[in-house]
């Protein structure tokens, strides 16, 4: 099967390859979002009939998780972000929420 790379902008387009490359897998799509935070996208993309499974919705490195057997590939999940520092204090809270409140995101 090919690999289909449509409305991929040249410069998304190389680390869309090498991820479809590495994942070989070809019920999946990768969307790169530039100059907006993946959280403000990603409803829209959950109300997508078609989108079965979400696996991050991230700006941190990921790592994906493969499984390999005789009928195909598949995702298992992913590694996000990186190791917690700890627990958060006050000042840290109030910066989180200052930050996603300047993104847009809103708070309960």
């Amino acid at each position: 099967m090919a690999f289909r790379c449509d409305f991929i902008p040249p410069y998304f387009r190389i680390t869309h390859l090498t991820i479809v490359a590495i994942i070989r897998h070809d019920q999946k799509y990768s969307i790169f979002v530039e100059k907006a935070y993946p959280i403000n996208v990603l409803r829209a993309v959950r109300d997508v009939p078609e989108v079965c499974t979400i696996f991050c919705a991230t700006a941190n490195p990921v790592e994906v998780v493969i499984a390999e057997s005789d009928q195909g590939r598949g995702i298992l999940g992913v590694i996000d972000g990186f190791v917690t520092k700890g627990v958060e204090k006050e000042e840290d809270k109030r910066a989180r929420t200052e930050f996603l409140r300047k993104i847009g995101y809103k708070l309960s």
